[in-house]
């Protein structure tokens, strides 16, 4: 699984903008292309790396972006502003919520899922009536 531009430069997501540079330049300094005598792909490849996470990072929109919709948004060239990378996300995301919702009103008819049951029991152990059942079972 490939870590997180945070987990690859072994920073905190509240770092800011000086961080972010001063951790790039120490660890482009240690695997620029330049350094590698024998010419391993696994070095540039892992350099462009380090630019894609610095860039994604230092760019505010493309970092609100990356942190709500993960990697997917540097595919999302068209994207300027986090209004741009908003409506993008939502087109992305939105039938999977609507699908999960839609299944859940589904489970719901179907009877597999009994809503509010958890607040009727936890309001009735707080709430104590004698005109409240004391068994919560429901009927066969």
């Amino acid at each position: 699984m490939t870590p997180t531009f945070y987990e690859g430069l072994s920073l905190d997501h509240d770092v800011d903008e000086r961080g972010i540079k001063s951790r790039f330049r120490r660890l482009a300094a240690q695997h620029h292309p330049d350094k590698n005598v024998v010419g391993s792909t696994n070095q540039d490849e892992y350099f462009n790396y380090l630019k894609t996470a610095q860039d994604t990072l230092l760019d505010p929109a493309k970092r609100w972006a990356y942190e709500r919709f993960g990697p997917d948004v540097l595919s999302w060239a068209h994207c300027k502003s986090i209004k741009d990378y908003f409506y993008a996300g939502l087109t992305a995301t939105g039938p999977y919520y609507v699908l999960g919702a839609l299944f859940m009103v589904l489970l719901s008819w179907l009877g597999y899922i009994h809503w509010g049951k958890f607040v009727r029991v936890s309001r009735l152990s707080y709430f104590p009536s004698p005109f409240m059942p004391t068994s919560f079972h429901d009927p066969p």
